[in-house]
């Protein structure tokens, strides 16, 4: 059969508190600089993706020989969004 273990001592509420507090003081800091970090991480994965769209626009018209031979379509933009 099993065994039943009874504990003797019943963890105090006020040294629960006490460690939730620190807690709470500790992440506090921690909980503004970490959004600010991922704003900073949203803005250059935003970037990124603008010049990753603006050479990979730009280098679908590498191979047009003039100016005006170049015909822009909505295919051509949907296809450097993609990529």
């Amino acid at each position: 059969m099993g065994v039943i273990v009874v504990m003797d001592r019943k963890p105090a509420e006020d040294d629960y508190s006490k460690r939730k507090y620190k807690m709470k003081g500790k992440h506090n800091g921690k909980a503004a600089e970490h959004s600010h970090m991922s704003a900073e991480h949203y803005r250059r994965l935003l970037l990124m993706m603008a010049l990753s769209f603006l050479s990979m626009y730009v280098l679908m018209f590498v191979m047009v020989n003039a100016f005006a031979n170049v015909h822009l379509s909505l295919n051509q933009f949907y296809m450097a969004v993609l990529l």
